[in-house]
């Protein structure tokens, strides 16, 4: 059985790597699925920069990348 605390380490391990291997993808797409409606796309990045972005970025995603991801007119959003 999957236990719950062993999914949070793979979830914080896995936004930890999130940078580097954005930096390392030729493209990337970024869905979040952490609210009631479903998933959506947040964010797009081409060769390193970001091509398509959500007017409001869900907390987990500006807490895992450095700001010249996210653009700095972002605020954490209490989603």
């Amino acid at each position: 059985m999957y236990r719950k605390k062993t999914f949070a380490a793979d979830m914080q391990s896995s936004l930890a790597n999130l940078p580097r291997a954005l930096q390392q993808a030729d493209y990337a797409s970024i869905f979040d699925n952490s609210t009631r409606v479903g998933y959506r796309k947040i964010l797009t990045l081409e060769n390193g920069r970001v091509t398509e972005q959500t007017n409001e970025l869900p907390e987990w995603i500006i807490t895992s990348l450095p700001q010249e991801f996210i653009g700095p007119n972002q605020n954490q959003s209490t989603q």
